[in-house]
């Protein structure tokens, strides 16, 4: 098997060898194995090792398998911890004031119940959090989370490992 080589990388391949080839290209007899089985490390075609893991990508610059890197701790959103965080607390008890005042609170707050619970899922989690608040916020005698619950709330968002950090505007 012959690879074309053009600016010191594969470029192409061909089962026979010719000697008039186009400019700025060179021919190199390498391994019968398909391109995504092979390198050129600048001197030759070689075969690439075998990959490690399906996680592993070919690097091709230092033509090696390389892992990819680990999430770093603050990636990882740990949702058992932002429940155990909530719990309790004061904007979860204001929160679920709000659930037992009107169906659209409630409904609000049970997407953020079953979305920390079971979906899991950041972008639902800022859906249910939008529209409890929109719910609290026409609620006579409770109204949206002040700054200082907002805060509080931002803050266990990010102990628990989320980038999410709620608005200071009032819902709309």
């Amino acid at each position: 098997m012959f690879f074309f080589i053009q600016g010191d990388a594969i470029a192409g391949m061909s089962n026979a060898f010719t000697d008039q080839l186009p400019t700025g290209f060179t021919l190199v007899e390498g391994p019968d194995l398909p391109l995504n089985l092979i390198y050129w490390n600048g001197r030759k075609i070689l075969p690439k090792p075998q990959q490690p893991s399906p996680e592993y990508y070919w690097d091709s610059a230092i033509n090696e398998w390389v892992a990819p890197d680990p999430p770093t701790p603050s990636q990882i959103q740990d949702w058992d911890k932002l429940i155990s965080l909530l719990d309790s607390s004061p904007e979860w008890g204001k929160a679920y004031a709000a659930a037992e005042k009107t169906l659209k609170a409630n409904t609000a707050f049970t997407t953020l119940l079953t979305t920390l619970t079971s979906l899991r899922k950041t972008e639902t989690l800022e859906f249910a959090i939008a529209r409890l608040r929109e719910a609290m916020s026409n609620i006579s005698g409770i109204g949206d989370f002040t700054a200082e619950e907002i805060a509080s709330i931002d803050g266990k968002l990010e102990a628990a490992g989320f980038d999410l950090r709620l608005s200071q505007e009032p819902p709309s």
